[in-house]
């Protein structure tokens, strides 16, 4: 289970009715079967995105002006990332995700994919404040904050 506190466990299942937050869903397991998910017909957050960034990927180049580094929360499998980066040519990436195992293989995709970029992977939960690699310059950061992810929040 990722990143889990046993308080927000205990505590969702003692409410009425019962929650438990989605981020715990996410684990190497749970990402791979949302990845799936999303190639559903059914599923269309991902197609839109997908086509929006090849729609509009040079007007958020422009708009988003020089770019050192690109910051992604809720990575997942960094896909929407490999096309902005490809629109915003930064020196850096930095996928920011619960699901540790899974975003470390998904970044280390992403360095094959795109040759050159210095590509990492911080395993965090971005509600509980996220602390990048202290090399990573201040100047020039684009916060990456597509898909579904923000369905989880109330």
């Amino acid at each position: 289970m990722p990143l889990t506190r046993h308080s927000d466990i205990t505590d969702g299942l003692i409410q009425r009715p019962a929650r438990i937050s989605p981020k715990y869903f996410y684990d190497q397991k749970g990402s791979q079967l949302f990845e799936a998910i999303t190639r559903l017909p059914e599923y269309y957050p991902t197609r839109t995105e997908n086509a929006l960034m090849q729609t509009h990927g040079a007007d958020i180049a422009r708009a988003a002006g020089s770019v050192r580094t690109v910051i992604e929360l809720g990575a997942g499998n960094c896909e929407k990332a490999r096309a902005l980066c490809g629109w915003v040519r930064p020196a850096c990436f930095v996928g920011v995700d619960i699901s540790a195992d899974y975003l470390q293989e998904a970044v280390q995709r992403l360095r094959k994919q795109v040759p050159g970029l210095d590509a990492r992977a911080v395993a965090g939960d971005m509600t509980q404040g996220v602390v990048l690699p202290p090399d990573i310059p201040a100047e020039g950061r684009l916060v990456f904050y597509p898909g579904s992810s923000i369905g989880n929040f109330d």
